[in-house]
């Protein structure tokens, strides 16, 4: 077993034991130190390479990893974008998971779900049945809910205002002495 299947099979463990701090999950991370002990170089070095030949990741807790694949093409030699190129992409035609549509969207699969069936996000049913419908999405309609959904205020400064008071009233102000003396003065009733 060489090295780097040793230290891909550690990082696994740490993943499942810790997965809230992994960026992407279920994908073999190296931490710098595997790295630089992979590369016989210090972790200082590792930070003088550029990001576009050996791409890292930064955990939630600040640490950088790299995913294993990466580091594998950089031993070898090979150049990221050059692989990146060769990588087929999604057809535009192809139609989304909500799993894929939560990931693009940074939200949950329920958040989809529960846009899809209120109408916000229109979908494919690709099911047989309308009670539990099979949802597929088209990347068109994602862009139009992300255009729709576009927030372009600032919420700070322009906050709704608050009813507004008029400061003065519409009340007169009684004489109360003049108001006596025209009771007195009138004819009493009988």
């Amino acid at each position: 077993m060489t090295r780097i299947e040793l230290l891909r099979r550690s990082t696994e463990r740490d993943m499942r034991a810790l997965p809230h701090l992994f960026p992407v999950p279920n994908t073999p991370f190296l931490f710098a130190t595997h790295v630089a002990h992979l590369l016989g170089i210090t972790v200082a070095q590792i930070a003088e390479i550029p990001h576009s030949r050996l791409r890292r990741h930064t955990r939630a807790d600040g640490e950088q990893v790299f995913v294993a694949t990466d580091v594998l093409a950089f031993v070898r030699g090979d150049d990221l974008a050059r692989r990146d190129e060769q990588t087929p992409s999604p057809s535009a035609n192809a139609l989304l998971t909500p799993e894929d549509v939560a990931a693009e969207l940074r939200i949950s699969v329920h958040q989809v779900r529960n846009l899809a069936n209120s109408g916000d996000l229109p979908f494919i049913n690709v099911g047989n049945g309308s009670s539990k419908p099979q949802m597929r999405f088209e990347p068109e309609s994602i862009a139009t809910f992300k255009v729709r959904r576009r927030v372009a205020k600032c919420p700070s400064t322009s906050a709704p205002a608050g009813k507004h008071t008029r400061m003065t009233s519409n009340v007169e102000a009684l004489d109360i002495q003049a108001i006596r003396e025209k009771r007195r003065s009138a004819k009493p009733k009988r």
